[in-house]
């Protein structure tokens, strides 16, 4: 059976309706394209863009010179807290701690002696006060005399070691600085010395990048009043097909720069799927309410299914 060719004719039509009619011998310059309307963008304060950035980036030193030691990282490591990244050793200081450890002892032991030499004399002039009439008054003052010079000489020597003991907890100090730790949980991202190396007092070892991935942006300062520290934000990256992630501002810098920007910091909520993000991802953010943040972590999410 023979199709009918009227489907065909129509679209034709309406794909050359509008046009000047064409000449007998022209030839046919195909279907026309013809772009469907759009609608005009919506008027509005343009969405911040946005930064994934580690929160911290600490650069270590020590506040004591000394030769590294050891240099328990590598370039690229992650470490944790509190972890040990190097030792440094300085021969004059643990010296120096030794002669004040030894300082510190001999004043306690003559604190000691003191504190006894107080008690006797007090002990001595109260019996010579229970003598009465059978002892002289001179006998009495000097008595008395011995104790007050007992208990000046024992508050010297407390002062003493109270001085020792600041130089000793000072002096440790310093050598516990010979040992750098970890402040955060961070990924080593340079390393300036090696082992046997000399390090002065406050040049850098290592620099370090926290793990912790925040979203900073800036606002203008006439929006300020919406991000304020607590409020929740949305994050979308435009390199990623991670949905939008939800932050709270945490920091908001108390400086408004030439263009009369503010910038602001915001940690994001849900970890998990921040893992997948990397610094350096940039995007947009807009401020949502409390009531869409409730509304998003209590209930499931829901997935849209096209119809065939």
């Amino acid at each position: 059976m023979r199709r009918s060719s009227l489907p065909v004719v129509a679209l034709w039509i309406a794909a050359c309706a509008g046009d000047p009619a064409l000449p007998p011998n022209a030839a046919d310059p195909g279907p026309k394209h013809i772009e469907a309307p759009t609608a005009p963008a919506p008027q509005g304060d343009p969405e911040p863009l946005a930064l994934v950035v580690p929160r911290h980036t600490v650069a270590l030193t020590s506040t004591v010179s000394g030769q590294l030691y050891a240099l328990e990282v590598g370039l690229g490591d992650v470490v944790e807290p509190g972890q040990r990244l190097a030792t440094l050793v300085n021969a004059d200081l643990h010296h120096a701690v030794r002669l004040a450890e030894a300082s510190a002892r001999s004043s306690r032991a003559r604190l000691k002696e003191a504190r006894h030499r107080e008690r006797f004399s007090r002990h001595k002039a109260r019996q010579t006060e229970s003598l009465g009439e059978y002892v002289s008054g001179d006998e009495r003052a000097a008595r008395r005399h011995d104790a007050r010079r007992a208990t000046a000489v024992a508050d010297s020597a407390l002062g003493e070691l109270s001085v020792e003991q600041t130089t000793v907890e000072r002096l440790r100090a310093q050598a516990e600085a010979l040992v750098v730790r970890a402040p955060f949980a961070a990924r080593v991202a340079a390393v300036h010395h090696d082992p046997g190396q000399h390090v002065p007092a406050g040049e850098p070892m290592l620099r370090l990048v926290s793990t912790e991935q925040v979203v900073r942006f800036a606002v203008e300062a006439e929006q300020l009043t919406a991000f304020t520290p607590g409020a929740i934000v949305e994050f979308s990256a435009e390199s990623t097909v991670l949905p939008r992630l939800l932050a709270s501002v945490h920091a908001v810098a108390p400086e408004v720069d030439a263009a009369g920007l503010v910038l602001v910091e915001a940690t994001f909520i849900d970890t998990d799927l921040v893992a997948a993000l990397r610094s350096g991802v940039h995007g947009h953010v807009q401020i949502t309410s409390p009531a869409s943040v409730i509304t998003t972590t209590d209930q499931p999410p829901t997935t849209q299914v096209d119809q065939p």
